[in-house]
């Protein structure tokens, strides 16, 4: 079969380019506005640039209404986010992340994990996360979706700070069997991310 994603969305969902193209751990950010109001939130899409390079890129779709992804807001408000590990363990927080919290609700509190400083992010980390990243805004590039209404805001940042928990680094580096991340595939129906779906 062949077909045409531009023009067949609905006979053929755009989801089978996805499965085509294979599994993904998810990124789950964590980022705060100007008033240090914290979000967490989930994303399927983002990618480093190459292998020996410190950046890295996310995408979000907005949504119908024309809303933009709190997390790329804060970015670009703050000029930081942070990226926690999304790992089997944590599925429960993960799923919870996903939802959107009541207005003035915390979302770490909201999504049952707790608060870690970060070293030069405004924003915290979940501390419950092996490992993280924090990485620093530095652009946005608008892109059109399938629907002319629902835009993608493509953001890039530098990563300046890593963080991982000493008992997942033996001598040979990090044990990739040992942590179990969390895989895009692992969402149901019921839990596929708000941001970028």
């Amino acid at each position: 079969m062949h077909y045409d994603p531009r023009s067949q969305p609905y006979q053929h969902p755009i989801p089978l380019i996805q499965q085509c193209t294979g599994s993904r751990p998810l990124a789950w950010l964590s980022s705060a506005d100007n008033d240090d109001v914290v979000d967490l939130s989930v994303f399927t899409h983002w990618q480093w640039l190459a292998p020996q390079s410190t950046i890295l890129t996310f995408s979000a779709q907005q949504s119908v209404e024309g809303e933009r992804a709190k997390t790329v807001v804060n970015a670009e408000q703050t000029g930081w986010f942070v990226w926690n590990m999304a790992t089997k363990e944590l599925e429960q927080a993960i799923a919870k992340s996903i939802e959107s919290p009541s207005m003035g609700r915390d979302a770490f509190e909201y999504s049952g994990v707790a608060k870690a400083p970060c070293i030069s992010a405004n924003c915290p980390r979940v501390m419950q996360s092996p490992a993280h990243l924090e990485c620093r805004y530095m652009s946005t590039q608008r892109l059109p979706g399938n629907n002319s209404r629902q835009f993608i805001d493509l953001v890039f940042a530098e990563v300046v700070r890593i963080h991982i928990k000493d008992e997942l680094i033996p001598p040979k580096g990090i044990d990739k069997l040992a942590i179990q991340h969390f895989l895009d595939m692992m969402l149901t129906a019921e839990t596929l991310p708000r941001q970028d779906s």
